[in-house]
């Protein structure tokens, strides 16, 4: 995983750079490919809504719901070679710089904020030249950009102030109680996540962890225990409003705010 404070200290360096220059997984393709430069980048703007709806008697429908679609990010680039057999190459380092599922991607003029995608199309490049002007694009499962993590540590209570325009999950919640316990319980507003039926030891922490959607300590997997009555996938950070261990310890959370 690329160091963000690394990135923040390497933002002198980018100022040589296209100001959409994708960075892969935290570093430059321009730093990695010599000959490549990027030319502009679609797909980062506004998103529409795909709306659901059911027809009713008459004119109009009924609204029921709407939600944003998936993404696609598209990079157009300039590769220039020097001759035929420095044109293959590289296309042959583009192409392994390019593969890989849920790549991390940061743009120069916003490195702070996150996509992740997958290589899902390539545009064709002109044949008989060694100098070609070329695209291609990411499929975003998630439309959503992530800002860099932060981490809260705290006794019993944590409040967390963000942005919560969007809905937002934790990345992890960890508490570790004071005193055996044969549950868990944590809280925030109307939500709650419960481990029950366990034999919790003073002292060990346990993790929710949102990303992976388990519940684990250093014993192993813990998805068993979480009653069927949490609300693990609900579990939406709300600025201002604390997340509460109930039996009592230390809790940290981590988390990152959301944005389109």
């Amino acid at each position: 995983m690329y160091e963000y404070v690394a990135l923040n200290e390497r933002k002198s360096s980018f100022e040589q750079l296209p100001s959409e220059a994708l960075l892969l997984d935290g570093v430059p393709l321009e730093e990695q490919l010599y000959g490549y430069r990027t030319l502009s980048v679609s797909g980062r703007e506004m998103m529409k809504q795909d709306i659901e709806t059911v027809r009713r008697t008459g004119n109009g429908s009924i609204f029921l719901r709407s939600s944003y679609p998936s993404r696609i990010i598209t990079v157009r680039y300039e590769l220039k070679a020097t001759d035929n057999a420095h044109f293959r190459e590289l296309f042959n380092r583009l192409n392994k710089l390019l593969k890989g599922s849920q790549r991390e991607l940061r743009f120069v003029d916003e490195p702070e904020f996150a996509f992740y995608g997958t290589l899902s199309d390539v545009g064709d490049v002109p044949p008989g030249v060694n100098t070609v002007i070329g695209d291609f694009s990411f499929f975003c499962a998630d439309p959503f950009k992530y800002a860099n993590k932060r981490s809260l540590t705290g006794t019993d209570t944590i409040t967390v102030m963000i942005d919560d325009t969007y809905q937002t999950l934790p990345d992890t919640i960890t508490v570790t109680p004071n005193v055996s316990t044969a549950t868990i319980t944590v809280q925030t507003g109307n939500k709650e996540l419960k481990l029950v039926q366990g034999s919790f030891l003073a002292n060990k922490p346990v993790t929710f962890d949102f990303i992976q959607q388990a519940v684990w300590n250093e014993n192993g997997d813990m998805m068993e225990k979480l009653a069927l009555s949490s609300d693990f996938e609900e579990f939406y950070i709300q600025s201002g409003t604390p997340i509460t261990f109930l039996q009592g310890g230390n809790i940290s959370v981590t988390v990152r705010e959301v944005a389109l």
